[in-house]
């Protein structure tokens, strides 16, 4: 998912106005919603802020959490599929948890054991937890699709002061640092929590 349209870019870059730069805009506003989830430190190889599937194994509560708090390392949160709290890693049938035990907290992304909840407490062992859940965007934010028009904008007037500009150069670009103005749109989005 491309965190904004080609005709969105488009429109804050004044000097286009027609489609013959189109494909390597289109490469450009692919490039940027990688970079920015990159920056907002979504995992993978190809980090997506979009909707996606993950399967995380947590080691219980942090220190600052009390036992029945867990907390999931992608938000905003969807949808938890299953949670399974096993110290010795089998993750069978046996140690998946009733969802009847657990309150989820989308936008906060916890996981809140019940007061009756049979496990009392999360595990507190190394890798205990395995929780398979829906993360990201399904719609983009406003100010996320901002901070990505943006983006577009400074590297394609980069590009455009390089003799040799082509659709690769701006691999390089986004090696750099996150330019001030886009960073402080993005700082809300950026997830913080390590382990992923």
């Amino acid at each position: 998912m491309s965190l904004c349209t080609v005709a969105e870019a488009k429109s804050r870059i004044r000097a286009l106005s027609t489609t013959a730069e189109d494909t390597r805009l289109t490469a450009l506003v692919s490039a940027v919603s990688t970079a920015i989830a990159r920056w907002c430190r979504y995992p993978g190889t190809a980090p997506s802020m979009e909707s996606t599937t993950y399967t995380h194994y947590r080691s219980g509560p942090t220190p600052d959490e009390t036992g029945r708090i867990l907390r999931l390392p992608v938000r905003p949160v969807v949808s938890v599929t299953s949670v399974y709290d096993d110290p010795d890693w089998a993750y069978d049938s046996t140690h998946l948890v009733s969802s009847a035990d657990y309150a989820v907290d989308l936008d906060a992304g916890t996981i809140t054991l019940g007061t009756s909840a049979d496990l009392g407490v999360w595990s507190s062992e190394p890798r205990a937890q395995k929780v398979t859940y829906v993360a990201g965007y399904a719609t983009v934010p406003d100010d996320l699709k901002q901070a990505a028009v943006a983006l577009v904008e400074y590297w394609w007037t980069w590009l455009d002061s390089q003799q040799d500009a082509n659709v690769t150069v701006y691999s390089e670009r986004a090696t750099g640092p996150m330019p001030k103005h886009v960073a402080g749109l993005l700082g809300p989005f950026k997830l913080t929590d390590a382990g992923l």
